[in-house]
């Protein structure tokens, strides 16, 4: 089964382990987007069983980045979002190379983010398509406490030295999918810090310290870093608000 129905001109996205259909007319305004071009064939790439092109990024963030393809505008503010899931998205309309959803969200911060951020130039979004293709190229399943995702070799490898690294080097022979007994709502965010590499966390966010026992777990150093900081952040906060 291919990606692409010729008939309907529907296309299919497995994005992070949730499927996504889209028209290629959608897509089709934005020829250099790594989305029209991977839909075109242009682009080498991995499909899963059912033959859906899959993409090793958030597949929240994703739905959003189709709606601005549909609607050709924002449909969200940061409020409605959350930062942690507003700074995911800024950083996939790079990945997705797609400067008009860039400028857009800068526009929409320009009140709540420094000068400098602000003027950050839209020619960051011209990331070789090659590269992005390239990372997709080594397709893994994992089950975690029973929740699917799906993501790239190279995203489960970023740190050798953590268990995920040692897991899926050579030096072990995996089943695919590979089960891993272990909460499967919090490696979402395990899996977000490995694809972008800093920590990013909805607001009012409560299992901190369940989170940090992850990263302890999965031996991830520079996650369980961040994490400390950020509990410690976090309580010094609480506390200020108490004692105000």
């Amino acid at each position: 089964m291919s990606s692409f129905d010729s008939t309907s001109g529907l296309v299919i996205f497995n994005v992070g382990g949730r499927r996504h259909q889209v028209f290629l007319q959608t897509l089709a305004p934005w020829p250099e987007s790594l989305l029209c071009r991977l839909a075109r064939g242009q682009l080498r790439s991995i499909a899963d069983s059912d033959g859906a092109v899959c993409i090793d990024r958030d597949p929240d963030t994703f739905g959003l980045v189709l709606n601005f393809l549909r609607y050709r505008r924002s449909p969200l503010d940061i409020e409605s979002v959350g930062s942690a899931k507003f700074h995911l998205l800024l950083e996939d309309s790079d990945f997705y190379c797609l400067p008009e959803l860039r400028n857009c969200l800068l526009q929409l911060r320009e009140t709540a983010e420094s000068a400098e951020t602000a003027k950050a130039s839209s020619t960051e979004a011209n990331i070789s398509l090659e590269s992005c293709a390239d990372e997709q190229s080594s397709l893994i399943t994992l089950d975690v406490g029973g929740t699917r995702y799906s993501t790239s070799l190279s995203t489960l490898t970023r740190y050798p030295d953590s268990m995920l690294g040692a897991m899926f080097s050579d030096r072990f022979r995996l089943n695919n999918p590979a089960a891993i007994d272990r909460d499967g709502n919090l490696f979402r965010h395990v899996l977000n810090f490995l694809r972008n590499g800093r920590l990013s966390l909805p607001d009012g966010f409560a299992e901190g310290e369940a989170l940090l026992a992850e990263a302890e777990f999965y031996q991830i150093q520079p996650l369980v870093q961040q994490l400390r900081d950020w509990l410690g952040g976090y309580a010094a906060s609480r506390a200020k608000g108490v004692y105000l």
